[in-house]
């Protein structure tokens, strides 16, 4: 290149060692010694000038090394986590999918959704309608016109609990019922269809009453009682509750009713 001839002229030109005259040859001294040192001159001309020159080479140093570092970029940016487009941060994860949750179980206990089909109760003919006795009820309740309340009854067999349902509307209706008794805060059902629930179905002015004897429990000093009965319509979950007045058991058997006391 034409710039490190120029480089080697100055070099020559500098810090040779001869003037000028020597490298045109001339012999002033008119001995072999003078040809000789005009040679050596030449040569030692000829061989720094295919020396590339220092200062070119510090001059390509910045771009070489700029070139490098540009040609080692692009695979890093390659690499999982370098670089992201246009902003240099980490790349964004690959986008995602969501799946529905799956709907949760009913929880324990829980009541079903639609009441259970419960057996239909028909009263035989002659069936009685009052409990009799010495008996107390509760306070009258109503479901779609159909009156009912349940009933105490103590005898010398024990305590007898029963619902009396009423029709006082003009059409049929039908309820659903079930009957227990409550002791001390504790509640327990009646045995057999009226304690688990049944299904009735009274005309207008018809009457029925849950057969007592077929939830008795004997009596137990010291002990109170009251009827439970759960009425309510024959599709409902939900059923209305009602107790009758309590029964206290004295020690020697006796009773006394709270509305006594």
């Amino acid at each position: 290149m034409w710039v490190a001839h120029l480089d080697a002229d100055a070099d020559l030109g500098a810090g040779g060692g001869a003037d000028p005259g020597a490298v045109v040859g001339e012999d002033r001294g008119g001995g072999a010694g003078g040809g000789e040192g005009a040679g050596g001159g030449a040569e030692q001309a000829r061989a720094e000038g295919t020396r590339p020159a220092r200062t070119t080479v510090r001059r390509w140093l910045p771009a070489v090394a700029a070139v490098l570092a540009a040609a080692a970029v692009p695979p890093l940016l390659l690499l999982p986590g370098h670089g992201s487009e246009g902003t240099g941060g980490a790349a964004a994860p690959p986008p995602t999918t969501a799946v529905p949750a799956k709907p949760s179980a009913a929880a324990p206990g829980e009541p079903p959704a639609v009441a259970p089909e419960l057996p239909l109760f028909s009263p035989a003919d002659g069936a009685r309608t009052e409990i009799g006795g010495n008996h107390r009820c509760g306070r009258i309740r109503y479901v779609d016109g159909l009156a009912w309340t349940p009933c105490t009854r103590v005898d010398e067999s024990g305590l007898s609990f029963a619902v009396r349902l009423t029709n006082t509307g003009p059409e049929a209706v039908t309820v659903q019922a079930r009957v227990g008794w409550v002791r001390s805060g504790g509640s327990r059902a009646c045995p057999g269809l009226w304690g688990t629930g049944v299904r009735v179905t009274l005309a207008p002015g018809q009457s029925l009453l849950s057969p007592p004897e077929q939830c008795v429990h004997p009596l137990l000093p010291a002990t109170a009682f009251q009827a439970r009965a759960e009425v309510g319509a024959p599709d409902a979950v939900t059923l209305y509750r009602e107790m009758s007045v309590t029964a206290h058991i004295q020690p020697d058997r006796r009773v006394i009713w709270a509305d006594e006391a």
